[in-house]
């Protein structure tokens, strides 16, 4: 448990798309005006290759998390990109070794890293807002104080005490317990396939994305459900999906996909794109009782 004597190190790198500087400038102004004063830009964030943030991402990236002095990365924004670090970084790791502790925070893109550090680094990850994001400088005080307690490892007096999730699917009356993975649906499967995929078995999966085709969504759930990458997963936690042609056609894919599979699927959980985007630790035990509600039991980072 922390503190507020405890001042965190704070990294911020750009493993995707550019960055616009006035954003991010804004964003880190943001975080310095609620608490957040001890802040480090990696000198990479400004660069330009093609549509990302520079040719050496994964480089800084991996600077940034040998740096001992920092304790948290936070990523400046999505976009696309994440996907072209992760075998440079397990290159980096093999040569190198496993860089200390340490909680990375993004999410979108960041799905990609969020899965890679996890598993091959044993961090903690957070999937919540980005400074680099014009969005960032919108998140009101309340929204920031949920923020900063579940960062400090405070998450029992933040709003994943209890949340009440919608049912979609449900299979018994049963609790629900276990470790919380997933982020976005699209970059969730496009690492299918590969030695990144998302592992899920026994897990509650999360998912969300933004303003995506309903043909598209079901394509994607089609590849996980072909994949394997749904079979034994505890339960299907949706957060937001963005403009949806039809709520009843959206729901309907995946409460098709929960009673083929067996498991509860859950929606309405404010994580995602949109204006409330409440920050969500992935890795984190959960539990889901027999009503619905949402409450995070333990979370590593917060010991």
């Amino acid at each position: 448990m922390f503190d507020d004597n405890n001042l965190f190190h704070i990294g911020i790198i750009a493993p995707s798309s550019v960055i616009l500087k006035s954003d991010l400038t804004n964003g880190i102004k943001k975080l310095k005006s609620n608490g957040f004063i001890s802040i480090k830009i990696h000198p990479d964030c400004y660069k330009k290759h093609l549509f990302f943030a520079g040719d050496q991402r994964a480089r800084a990236f991996y600077e940034f998390a040998k740096d001992e002095s920092i304790q948290i990365l936070w990523c400046a924004r999505g976009g696309y990109g994440a996907i072209r670090l992760l075998q440079r970084l397990k290159d980096y790791t093999k040569q190198f070794g496993i860089p200390p502790k340490k909680l990375l925070i993004g999410y979108s893109d960041i799905t990609a890293l969020h899965e890679f550090v996890r598993k091959h680094w044993h961090w903690s990850i957070l999937h919540a807002p980005m400074p680099g994001l014009k969005e960032f400088v919108k998140i009101k005080k309340s929204g920031f104080n949920e923020l900063k307690q579940i960062i400090y490892g405070n998450h029992k007096n933040t709003w994943l005490n209890e949340f009440k999730l919608k049912k979609l699917k449900q299979i018994s009356k049963q609790n629900i317990t276990g470790t919380l993975a997933g982020g976005n649906l699209s970059v969730i499967c496009s690492l299918v396939g590969t030695q990144f995929a998302i592992q899920a078995e026994n897990k509650i999966l999360f998912l969300e994305d933004i303003n995506e085709p309903l043909y598209k969504i079901d394509r994607m759930v089609q590849q996980l459900a072909l994949s394997g990458n749904l079979t034994n997963i505890k339960a299907l936690v949706l957060g937001s999906f963005g403009e949806m042609t039809s709520q009843l056609a959206f729901r309907e894919i995946f409460q098709s996909l929960g009673k083929h599979f067996q498991f509860p699927v859950f929606y309405g959980l404010p994580v995602g794109h949109e204006k409330n985007n409440f920050p969500l630790p992935l890795g984190g035990q959960y539990n889901i009782d027999e009503r619905g509600i949402i409450q995070l039991l333990d979370w590593e980072w917060a010991h």
